[in-house]
Order: structure tokens, then C-alpha cells, then sequence
């Protein structure tokens, strides 16, 4: 008898075992469509648009052949260059991404519904829109001449439309955007990163490509990659459900906190 008491004692002292940690899923919706975002950058994307058709039908070329002299010498280096082969491949890869981006987020996303992944999906495409609209707009409002129209007669509106490379910014709005929107769905996985990794490289080869073809000076190239990938960056945020950051109350006034 004394012990079975034991035993029954020994039993109740042992610290009850501690439940596992709940399991987090490994995706998590983080962004979400609606109309107070939506209106102002479709808007914002068709006037763009706009202006670059009026643009368009309203210029006119400065005729070519132009002065060589006056490109920087960062710059310099397109001129020599002419592969129509490289043109052909920049297509390509351009069209690659602007396929594979909607598609790539879209199927990532089913695992929050199909509502989920069609939103994704509209944000990339939103965010390629704007870009391209942008674009257009600079493009016709600089109309700086391309590299191969210099030692030539080109009289046609696309030989002065150098600046900024329009396959480099979408090619890098492509890639960055679904960078942002995969790795903020999957926080805790690797593979939106190596993904990311590949799709800029993609993106970095068509700008290469666009100077190889004669179409695009370095620096249309560069500044193209810039625009696109800050566009890439601002417009999921804007689609965040939460805000990264947040003001908070703290002791003795308001802090700043972050929310990743």
C-alpha cells in the first residue's frame, strides 16, 4: 500500500508536459485588391497611357545623323553595336517574364484560395501596367535618339525612343514585384529568394541584350532598371494588409514598429 502511494505521488509531482507550439502554415496571405488602391493607380496607369499616345501623334523626330560626340562616354559603347540576334533574344526574355510573373504568383497563391491567387496575379499585372504606361510617356517626351539611328537617316518615331529601355524596366518590374509578393506570402521559405535570384538575372540579361542590339544606351538601361524596380517595391506595398510599419503607443509618447 505504501507503495502504490508513492508511485500515485511520483506521478502527480511530474511537471505536466507542455503542449507543442502551434504549427504556422507556411503561407500567409499578406496582400489583398480594393477599390480605394485599385482607382487611383488604374487611373493613374490609363492617363499615363494617354499622355504617351498624345505625345506620340504630336512629335516629331530630330533627324539623325547625330553628333557621337556629345554621348558620354559611359555610353559610348552602344554605339558600335548592332546584333539583331540580341534584339530577338531580348524579346524573348521580356516575354518570358511578363508571362511567367502573373502565372508564377498566381499559382503560389492557390494555397490561400483561388480569390487569393487571382489577386495576386492582378497585382503583378498592375504593377507591369504602370510601369509600362510610365515608360511609354517618358519615352515620347525625351525622345532621345537609340544608338543605331546616330550614323543613320531614321526618320521613324521608335529610333527616338531611347530613354528609358522599356524591356529593362518591365523586366525588372516583373521579377521585383513577385519577389515582394512571394517572399511576403511564404516568410519563413527560401525559395522565393532563389526564384527572385533567377528572374533578376533573366532581367539583368535582357538589359545586357538591349545595349548588344544597338537599341539602348547604358544608362537607358540602368535608369530603366530603377524605375522598374522601385515600382516593383512600392505598388505590393501598397497592397499590403498590414503596413510594415505602424505607429504605436510607447511610454511617454509614439514609437515606430515594425511589422515583417
Amino acid at each position: 500500500m505504501t507503495s502504490l502511494t508513492l508511485a500515485l505521488l511520483l506521478v502527480q509531482a511530474q511537471p505536466a508536459s507542455t503542449p507543442p507550439p502551434p504549427v504556422r502554415p507556411a503561407f500567409e496571405p499578406a496582400f489583398e485588391l480594393s477599390w480605394s488602391r485599385e482607382v487611383p493607380l488604374l487611373s493613374a496607369s490609363a492617363l499615363l497611357l494617354t499622355a504617351g499616345l498624345i505625345e506620340a501623334r504630336l512629335r516629331q523626330p530630330s533627324l539623325c545623323p547625330c553628333d557621337a560626340g556629345g554621348v558620354p562616354g559611359f555610353d559610348r559603347v552602344a554605339l558600335s553595336q548592332h546584333s539583331a540576334a540580341a534584339g530577338s533574344a531580348s524579346d524573348v526574355l521580356l516575354s518570358s517574364l511578363i508571362l511567367l510573373g502573373p502565372l508564377g504568383v498566381a499559382a503560389a497563391g492557390l494555397p490561400g484560395g483561388w480569390r487569393n491567387a487571382a489577386e495576386l496575379a492582378l497585382i503583378e499585372a498592375e504593377s507591369m501596367a504602370l510601369t509600362a504606361s510610365l515608360t511609354e510617356t517618358i519615352k515620347n517626351a525625351v525622345a532621345r535618339p537609340r544608338p543605331y539611328a546616330y550614323p543613320s537617316h531614321a526618320t521613324d518615331l521608335p529610333a527616338y525612343e531611347s530613354f528609358w529601355s522599356g524591356h529593362t524596366s518591365t523586366s525588372f518590374n516583373a521579377v521585383v514585384t513577385a519577389m515582394v509578393l512571394l517572399h511576403d506570402s511564404y516568410p519563413r521559405e527560401a525559395w522565393p529568394w532563389i526564384a527572385g535570384g533567377v528572374g533578376l538575372a533573366a532581367a539583368a540579361t535582357t538589359g545586357v541584350l538591349r545595349v548588344a542590339a544597338g537599341a539602348h544606351f547604358p544608362s537607358d538601361v540602368v535608369v530603366g532598371a530603377l524605375v522598374g524596380t522601385s515600382l516593383g517595391l512600392a505598388v505590393p506595398l501598397l497592397h499590403r494588409r498590414r503596413w510594415p510599419v505602424a505607429l504605436t503607443a510607447a511610454p511617454g509618447g509614439l514609437a515606430l514598429a515594425g511589422n515583417f
